[in-house]
């Protein structure tokens, strides 16, 4: 059992406790939402936050380590992995901020992965007849509806008001896009943004895309070009995972 900041609990089925693995606490203000996978003896556990994003291997006897990736290039997100297994070999498959990526259960290398996803991922992707598909809708992220930042040194000479090279909340006019998700890009928590905080989100913003997509998984490296089968940007969902039934994909739109 997982229990967010807390961390994984394992008992069994006489309720006595095995082991447990504190992993919290997460910088994140809607706490952890993915569940862990268990495959092959293995508990997959992925959590992506603010900082200190991972994704992690245990052994389901022991609590121990097998391997741990690091995914700090994400933003926060709260998809629950999948398997993947393709001629023997099996991957882990995490749909994150921008990115769908397959990592191996091995090793936890990270193998292939397609980009231009939401800015924050909550569906969990599914896997049916070989293809992957996942819809993903956040703030910002349509073509006709876009959240923008201007580079910092712009922001600078708007916004600084006490000149000391970094942009506060009280700085910021309130209708800013900064505003109210000021606490996920304070990545140190000191109430003010630096350029690398700043510029970090702009990108994310930049790149993200609301999509419904089809993937043929595997690869190596970055298959966006070549392995996403088909594109849908309309009637998206933000948190409710799809279903393909019959060769149809259901969304429930929770706008």
């Amino acid at each position: 059992m997982f229990f967010g900041s807390y961390g994984l609990i394992c008992y069994d089925t006489d309720g006595k406790l095995l082991w447990e693995r504190r992993m919290g606490p997460f910088q994140d203000e809607f706490g952890a939402s993915s569940s862990p996978v268990l495959v092959d003896g293995t508990v997959i556990v992925n959590q992506d936050h603010d900082i200190g994003n991972f994704l992690i291997a245990i052994d389901q006897a022991t609590g121990e380590t097998i391997w741990k990736t690091d995914r700090n290039e994400f933003a926060r997100s709260y998809s629950t992995p999948i398997l993947w297994e393709q001629d023997g070999q099996k991957q882990i498959v995490v749909a994150g901020s921008l990115q769908l990526a397959g990592y191996d259960l091995k090793s936890g290398q990270k193998k292939w992965w397609v980009n231009s996803l939401s800015r924050i991922v909550d569906p969990t992707p599914v896997l049916i007849d070989g293809l992957i598909y996942v819809a993903t809708w956040t703030p910002g992220g349509d073509s006709t509806e876009r959240i923008s930042m201007e580079p910092f040194s712009e922001a600078l000479d708007q916004f600084d008001q006490n000149k000391d090279g970094m942009i506060a909340t009280l700085e910021l006019p309130k209708d800013s896009p900064v505003v109210p998700r000021f606490f996920r890009m304070d990545l140190d928590q000191d109430e003010k943004l630096s350029e690398s905080e700043w510029e970090r989100h702009a990108a994310v913003f930049k790149a993200a895309q609301n999509v419904a997509i089809a993937v043929q998984p595997g690869g190596q490296g970055d298959v966006t070009q070549t392995h996403v089968k088909w594109i849908q940007r309309r009637g998206l969902p933000t948190v409710p995972s799809s279903v393909v039934y019959r060769g149809v994909m259901y969304m429930v739109k929770d706008s």
